[in-house]
């Protein structure tokens, strides 16, 4: 199985409680729906803070895909942006996008948005050396 390192979520100090609890819920998330080695929330969370390669993160975890991505507030509404990274290359699919007043139902669009990546589909279905 593909593994996956969600690294903690960036954000304004306003919203570092919300940003915890985005990262925390997107691994329950994705630990809930299957297909994936999840690095712990412990390591995760030990990232708060870290400026750094990404490919070097996988590294140290052993992940083959690192998420990365920030939390907003705009006009009353969170904005969530994500970036789903190759451990190995560091190449990015294009950003997913999230607005609402919810955090619960971002993290389930993000959730989603993750699921139905290229790079985890295609990985998923090759053989791994």
């Amino acid at each position: 199985l593909p593994s996956l390192l969600v690294l903690p979520v960036r954000s304004h100090p306003g919203l570092n409680a919300q940003a915890v609890r985005l990262t925390e819920e997107l691994l329950v998330s994705m630990g809930e729906r299957g297909g994936l080695q999840l690095v712990s929330p412990t390591t995760a969370l030990s990232y708060v803070g870290r400026v750094g390669d990404v490919r070097a993160f996988a590294a140290e975890c052993g992940a083959d895909f690192v998420v990365e991505g920030s939390l907003e507030l705009s006009d009353a509404q969170l904005r969530v942006t994500l970036w789903l990274v190759d451990g190995r290359s560091g190449r990015t699919e294009r950003p997913g996008r999230f607005t609402g007043t919810d955090l619960d139902q971002l993290v389930e669009s993000a959730a989603v948005w993750l699921q139905g990546s290229t790079h985890l589909r295609a990985l998923k279905d090759s053989p791994r050396l």
